[in-house]
């Protein structure tokens, strides 16, 4: 009898200090409405080789309520064609960083390399794009290298306007290889998901605009939900 009476005190002692921590990791995390403009340039490199081409990219990103400056990227890279449809890229990038809520500055340094494929889908006129990029992270004032494995994959689909109009979706997975003194931790580090619509303005030449969640996992503080207005210019010369 006394056995009986105990095992539920039992239990929801047990089931309290169960939900302490869990409470914790399910807190709502922090958000933020941000505008990210970003300008792809790739095309080719005759003078070197058929198959050489060049990657030129540059990025700026606004926060807090699109306020203020955070983020921007320069990445620029060398490529070689595989065939018509799969390319392979390496090249670097320097991302300078102000986050929100934080006075402290940092300037990121990278080294990358990736695999790109296109092919279109035996589905109606659906068009895959598959990207798999490796990167080194290295922080000014800190030792350790960061690795991350990232996986792109986007859908299009003509919509009007002769396929000149069409619909864009993607998704984009980041996996953090190993912890470092700077703060990354092995583990999902994050994921971005798109949707929107392009406009092809000339051969060579897409506008892409629409709505991106990007979603930070963080282990020592409330994780990140950010709504991002974002704009892509394409340029393929």
């Amino acid at each position: 009898m006394v056995i009986v009476t105990r095992l539920p005190r039992t239990l929801l002692g047990c089931s309290i200090a169960l939900a302490a921590p869990v409470a914790d990791v399910c807190a709502d995390p922090i958000e933020d409405l941000q505008n990210w403009s970003a300008i792809f340039a790739t095309g080719g490199l005759p003078g070197v080789h058929e198959k050489a081409r060049y990657w030129l990219e540059g990025q700026g990103r606004f926060g807090e309520e699109i306020s203020r400056f955070n983020q921007g990227i320069l990445r620029p890279g060398l490529g070689w064609a595989l065939s018509e449809r799969v390319t392979l890229w390496a090249g670097y990038a320097w991302i300078p960083t102000d986050p929100p809520g934080s006075n402290n500055g940092t300037s990121e340094h990278r080294l990358w390399q990736q695999v790109l494929w296109t092919t279109p889908l035996p589905l109606g006129e659906f068009t895959l794009v598959s990207r798999t990029r490796l990167e080194q992270r290295f922080f000014e004032h800190a030792d350790d290298t960061g690795w991350r494995l990232r996986q792109f994959t986007k859908v299009t689909h003509p919509l009007a306007l002769e396929g000149r109009l069409y619909a864009s979706i993607w998704d984009e997975v980041f996996l953090a290889i190993d912890d470092t003194d700077w703060g990354a931790h092995a583990g999902l580090d994050q994921n971005r998901s798109f949707g929107g619509i392009g406009l092809r303005l000339a051969r060579g030449v897409a506008l892409e605009a629409g709505y991106l969640n990007q979603y930070v996992f963080r282990r020592t503080r409330d994780d990140a939900n950010n709504h991002i207005l974002a704009f892509s210019l394409y340029l393929n010369l």
